[in-house]
């Protein structure tokens, strides 16, 4: 996934985030190439194109063939899960549709405001080879060298047996010490279908954070998606999410990204964030970057680690990130070369992290 690399937050930036804050900034100054390119990099050229039309403006013409390609992209998706809805009725198999897949036809207003790059699947480990048949009797075929992506004709499915993919990152695991068996436990219907399931809103709204988390918040749309959930439930919402982020045994996630959707959007949520572990002052540095439209590099990486209790788990985690179990190594090199070459990449990563972190804690000056 191409991940925007803003260092230091231009005009285009500081307008995007004025429309996310519900302004309606003056674009005189804003380039309207340079504009499209960066919503297209956060994932808000639907979100974008519909504000400056309903505001009276004339978006930037990139803005609507994006809109127009991720609402037509979302229509086969949605035909897909509806065809897999069909295939899997009788078979007992449970299945968890969530992420963009889900929230595109719940929170959004529009479908195509929230553009996907797969539909994303969660299924019970033991049943994990059971859907893939099915999958693949509706024409899906594996990727050899990613075997938890399928492509069909019309949709990519990205299919896991946990929400943090820990297939690939063991150590992800500790990020969730409750497991998935209380998410299952507290799955939903999708709305308009019989035999898909979907996170509920507190879940939904944890698993979003760590994922967010995960990506340095690298997508803007990420933290659209928590602040169109949490608007949506209002503070019944953020006070049930609170005590279920305790119960599941991780509420810093919910605070971090709680804290950042209210930097960004403007948003009080005092009902949620009264209910969840304080900030570091060196975790508020680092989301501030991104509150300001720069990147926080692997920083994410950094805010996560501090999640998991311990030093010895701590190191386990930044190991598995550093060599995740899956991944040969860049250029899909293998054995002694692919370690030496994911060394020095690791290394590379971690003294990019550094400066960025010494960067974050100055106050963003350079």
């Amino acid at each position: 996934m191409k991940r925007p690399r803003i260092i230091k937050a231009g005009a285009e930036a500081r307008f995007l985030l004025d429309v996310l804050a519900g302004g309606a900034p003056d674009p005189g100054k804003v380039d309207d190439d340079a504009l499209a390119a960066l919503a297209g990099e956060e994932g808000l050229s639907g979100f974008l194109w519909e504000r400056l039309s309903r505001a009276g403006r004339t978006p930037p013409e990139g803005l609507k063939r994006r809109y127009l390609a991720a609402a037509a992209k979302n229509t086969l998706a949605r035909e897909a899960l509806a065809n897999l809805d069909r295939a899997l009725e009788g078979t007992g198999l449970s299945v968890m549709v969530h992420k963009g897949a889900s929230l595109a036809f719940s929170v959004y207003p529009d479908p195509g405001q929230r553009p996907m790059e797969d539909v994303d699947l969660l299924v019970r480990e033991e049943q994990r080879p059971a859907l893939a048949e099915v999958l693949e009797g509706l024409g899906y075929g594996a990727q050899p060298r990613a075997p938890h992506l399928f492509f069909g004709p019309a949709a990519r499915v990205d299919l896991h047996t946990h929400l943090l993919a820990v297939e690939r990152v063991p150590a992800r695991a500790r990020l969730v010490p409750a497991g998935m068996a209380p998410v299952w436990e507290a799955a939903a219907p999708l709305e308009g279908f019989i035999n898909l399931l979907t996170p509920c809103p507190e879940d939904g709204l944890l698993f979003l954070s760590l994922h967010g988390l995960k990506h340095s918040f690298s997508r803007l749309v990420w933290l659209l998606d928590l602040d169109l959930l949490l608007e949506q439930g209002g503070k019944a919402l953020c006070r049930s999410a609170a005590r279920r982020a305790w119960e599941m045994g991780q509420p810093r996630p919910l605070a971090l990204s709680g804290w950042l959707v209210q930097e960004v959007f403007g948003r009080d949520l005092s009902a949620l964030l009264e209910g969840l572990p304080g900030l570091r002052p060196h975790e508020k540095a680092i989301l501030g970057l991104r509150a300001r439209g720069e990147s926080m590099d692997r920083l994410g990486e950094v805010l996560l680690a501090g999640c998991i209790p311990g030093w010895r788990g701590r190191a386990a985690f930044f190991r598995d990130v550093a060599f995740p179990a899956a991944d040969p190594g860049p250029a899909g090199e293998r054995g002694a070369r692919g370690r030496l070459l994911r060394l020095a990449s690791a290394g590379r990563m971690a003294a990019s992290g550094a400066a960025r972190l010494l960067r974050a804690l100055a106050g963003g000056k350079r």
